[in-house]
């Protein structure tokens, strides 16, 4: 798995561009026939005041042993999947060290 920096922040990756253009890219090298381009969605259940609940615009749905409300996040966050099974994401403030040639990405 190879993961991409991208600015945004929050759950909610559906505006990034990053992943977008690069399967753009890797599409046009290919014909369209290696790369699919997917989208993980999921209903999370964080701790409320979390980082990911300020984008919240759920109800608390439960509360912890720690009397501490757990509210519902819907991440959505694009991922690349080649026909050999190898997954591209994105993540904000990933580090990636392009020193490493295993990670080569191309389109055959």
């Amino acid at each position: 798995m190879l993961i991409v920096k991208c600015s945004a922040e929050g759950p909610d990756y559906s505006r990034t561009k990053v992943l977008t253009e690069l399967f753009c890219q890797l599409s046009l090298e290919d014909g369209g026939s290696n790369w699919q381009f997917h989208w993980w969605e999921q209903d999370v259940l964080v701790r409320k005041g979390s980082a990911f609940a300020k984008t919240s615009t759920s109800a608390p749905n439960s509360e912890t042993s720690s009397d501490v409300p757990l509210v519902g996040v819907r991440f959505k966050i694009p991922y690349l999947r080649d026909r050999h099974g190898n997954l591209v994401t994105i993540q904000h403030k990933a580090w990636v060290s392009l020193s490493d040639r295993r990670w080569t990405l191309s389109a055959v």
